[in-house]
């Protein structure tokens, strides 16, 4: 009994199972067949596939949205530190950490103590 067997058209030897036939479409008559194994298939989805837009990746917060839940915290409880408005917000510590600075800096907060205990007001 004869067995016919797929091997990749892009390996060198040694030549890998093809696990997918593509089709290559785009000119008239007969399309071009390529046989390929599995990690030569993700490259060529790789290299066909459209990139991704560039730009924040869905449910990212922007700094001004982070700015306004800061504000919002402080307004209600008249001052603040990082600790509980990340707690409230639910956004990382750090986060909340370096709005708060790049606030200090645009004048929009006044802080209150040193280190740990540090805590924010309203400028």
């Amino acid at each position: 009994m004869k067995e016919t067997r797929l091997v990749c058209d892009l390996c060198t030897e040694p030549r890998r199972d093809a696990v997918v036939t593509l089709a290559l479409n785009g000119q008239k008559g007969v399309a071009p067949t390529l046989d390929v194994c599995e990690g030569h298939r993700l490259k060529l989805i790789r290299i066909f596939n459209p990139k991704k837009k560039p730009g924040p990746a869905p449910g990212t917060r922007t700094d001004q949205q982070i700015e306004q839940r800061i504000m919002t915290f402080i307004e209600k409880h008249g001052s603040g530190a990082p600790t509980p408005i990340s707690l409230a917000t639910g956004i990382p510590r750090w986060t909340i950490q370096s709005a708060m600075l790049k606030m200090r800096e645009a004048k929009k907060l006044v802080r209150d103590g040193r280190g740990k205990g540090a805590t924010y007001r309203k400028a």
